[in-house]
């Protein structure tokens, strides 16, 4: 993904939700969180830049970039996840956060 505005905000917001959501179960869990969020980022970087074009543009709004990234049933490698014990509701909200990060950080940019 080339680096951009949009970029450091996916970043910047993943590393605060990783933390917020996980720090009470360790920094492993933060860094696999971290790190899936990441991959999920690379895997789809074409796409995101391309959705958060048509979020600019006014010809996608936030509740169709939910859907599509609710589509991705690889949105978080939660298998490594899982391995750290962390409960299946620890791992719904990082999505649906992750989500949200992705949202906000396309609604930011013209």
């Amino acid at each position: 993904m080339a680096e951009s505005n949009f970029v450091a905000n996916l970043q910047t917001g993943l590393k605060s939700l990783a933390e917020q959501e996980f720090k009470q179960y360790s920094s492993v869990a933060v860094d696999m969180a971290v790190k899936s969020g990441l991959q999920f980022f690379s895997r789809y970087d074409a796409e995101l830049e391309d959705w958060k074009k048509q979020v600019a543009e006014g010809d996608m709004d936030e509740d169709d970039l939910r859907w599509l990234l609710q589509a991705r049933n690889d949105l978080v490698n939660m298998d490594e996840l899982k391995k750290q014990g962390l409960e299946k509701v620890a791992l719904d909200v990082f999505v649906n956060g992750l989500i949200e990060v992705v949202v906000t950080a396309a609604k930011a940019l013209p």
